[in-house]
């Protein structure tokens, strides 16, 4: 991504309503784009931004969130889905307009194969549903 505000002006002057991006770009569009690249444009038009990735990132969700939000990003425009090449794109996705699902597990246990549900953010990962099946 040489130049990621692009992204950021399309989607404002297109009025663009979906996008899938892998987790990376949340970080990326996040991190790299300076507001004053991207004062006049909005993305209230956004129905979903969709987050294609394996493993989805909560953190990265939230920094994309709170960089957008003055945008126009709507947070239940935060969408999930699980894609594969063999199946051509998708084969999950969250449903529009629907929160998306996560829980908090401890971390050293799931590092093991182990799921033991957790409280306790100093020792949990967060894992970020990708949605329900794709009839």
């Amino acid at each position: 991504m040489l130049a990621p505000h692009i992204l950021i002006e399309a989607i404002s002057k297109e009025k663009g309503t979906l996008t899938w991006l892998p987790n990376f770009a949340y970080n990326v569009l996040a991190d790299k784009v300076h507001d004053d690249w991207i004062s006049d444009f909005t993305l209230n038009t956004l129905r979903m931004v969709i987050n294609c990735s394996e493993p989805i990132r909560h953190h990265s969700h939230e920094k994309f969130l709170l960089k957008y939000k003055k945008y126009g990003l709507k947070e239940r425009s935060l969408s999930t889905c699980y894609a594969m090449a063999e199946t051509t794109f998708a084969v999950t996705q969250n449903p529009p307009n629907q929160p998306i699902k996560k829980v908090m597990v401890n971390r050293d246990k799931l590092a093991n194969g182990e799921i033991e549900f957790t409280n306790d953010s100093s020792k949990a990962r967060i894992c970020v549903s990708s949605g329900k099946l794709i009839d």
